[in-house]
């Protein structure tokens, strides 16, 4: 117990309180803040919990060191003028996250030592949320049933080509229609999805009995409303903010300088690309990102879909085609060809039994790819122009194209 004569040091304690506020609030070092009042023996320092990049080549969310650890993160760096760290999150299986910029990370490991099925639940960091991006830095499992693109063909495995029947990757949302599966190699591939009011459920399912590596590292970003310049408009499964690029089909081997006989797009898939059209451009224009000598059929270009009908035609499209508004061949040949919008089959073109793949442009705004596959691939005829296996490109290749906007 002290006594009356005893001395009293008073301790001045900094408490770093976090906040959504509009500007940081910095303690003033002659005890006054920047109203002019005097401060309390407790300063408060405020700062939002914006992005940061860590101090590696991760990015993370500024929080006060002991939020961060009670958040289960790990800090990476400093934020707010050195009164937050950067907080790095990272789920494992079974984890769940409200935090904007999230990391869902599987190192590479056999099944066995992998939970099945690895769910993850994300929850919206505000009310204020209206997009979720999962850019797939990392994303390798089981990939789908492939067929092979041959001279002769396979005649008898039609039905399950491109379905995902080893593992798949889904989104399940608490509320609305949820993305369709995929599966295989998309390492560099992005999705976006609208939460729900309620958490959703991000789950790998593993198939059994398969000796294979499976990888993935997600980054997970939550975009407010009225970000679309960034986040993309409501409806765009992908979107795609720079003046040129490269779109490609999900499992398309995004990663390599040629189409193999397996290249196998996946089935029953069906969703927006959305492009930001840039200042001053008034038409978009697509052409195949790997385009082969057509005089050696054993290569495949990088397009190759269903053409769903027994026609020779490309443009006689069933379920799988890619929809371009207002299609046309640049420069044009052909007039008649102009407004054409599915394009399918075995040549990137709108001309009708074309032989080479052409530049395909559009000038309908805003720019959008529509993207449309179903199941059970043409197979069981022995002509070729009616069996998709048959002769290269195959009919189950899927695409990488890439993009270019033009000034007006």
């Amino acid at each position: 117990m002290l006594s009356l004569g005893a001395s009293i040091f008073v301790v001045q304690v900094l408490v770093l309180v976090s906040a959504i506020e509009p500007d940081h609030l910095v303690p003033e070092t002659n005890g006054t803040s920047r109203s002019g009042k005097a401060l309390s023996i407790f300063q408060v320092i405020r700062f939002k919990h914006d992005p940061c990049p860590g101090d590696g080549n991760r990015n993370g969310t500024c929080f006060s060191s002991a939020e961060c650890t009670n958040l289960g993160g790990e800090s990476s760096g400093t934020c707010a003028n050195g009164y937050g760290v950067c907080c790095i999150m990272s789920l494992a299986c079974g984890g769940t996250s409200s935090t904007n910029c999230t990391y869902l990370s599987q190192p590479n490991g056999v099944n066995m030592m992998i939970p099945n099925p690895c769910q993850y639940t994300i929850c919206k960091a505000h009310d204020d949320i209206c997009r979720v991006r999962l850019d797939f830095m990392t994303f390798s499992i089981a990939g789908p049933q492939v067929g092979t693109t041959s001279d002769t063909g396979l005649l008898d495995v039609g039905d399950a080509i491109g379905d995902c029947l080893t593992d798949s990757f889904q989104v399940a949302l608490g509320e609305g229609a949820s993305p369709g599966e995929i599966c295989g190699f998309n390492t560099g591939q992005h999705m976006i999805y609208e939460p729900s009011d309620l958490c959703d459920e991000l789950s790998f399912i593993l198939g059994g009995g398969v000796s294979m590596n499976r990888e993935w590292d997600i980054k997970v970003t939550q975009y407010k409303c009225g970000e679309e310049n960034v986040a993309g408009p409501i409806g765009c499964l992908q979107y795609f903010p720079e003046a040129t690029g490269r779109i490609s089909s999900y499992n398309f081997p995004t990663t390599s300088t040629t189409v193999g006989a397996q290249t196998t797009h996946l089935s029953r898939q069906g969703y927006n690309v959305c492009i930001r059209r840039q200042p001053g451009a008034c038409a978009i224009c697509y052409v195949p990102s790997i385009v082969v000598d057509p005089a050696t059929p054993e290569d495949q270009s990088s397009f190759g879909l269903d053409k769903g009908t027994d026609t020779v035609f490309d443009n006689d499209c069933g379920v799988d085609y890619l929809a371009i508004p207002l299609a046309e061949e640049f420069p044009v040949a052909d007039p008649t060809e102009i407004g054409k919008q599915l394009i399918c089959g075995r040549i990137f073109s709108v001309i009708d039994g074309s032989t080479v793949p052409t530049s395909v442009c559009s000038t309908s705004v805003p720019f959008i790819l529509g993207v449309s596959t179903g199941g059970d691939e043409f197979t069981a005829k022995a002509d070729p122009a009616k069996n998709e296996l048959m002769m290269a490109p195959g009919g189950i290749v899927g695409f990488s194209l890439d993009y270019r906007q033009v000034p007006c």
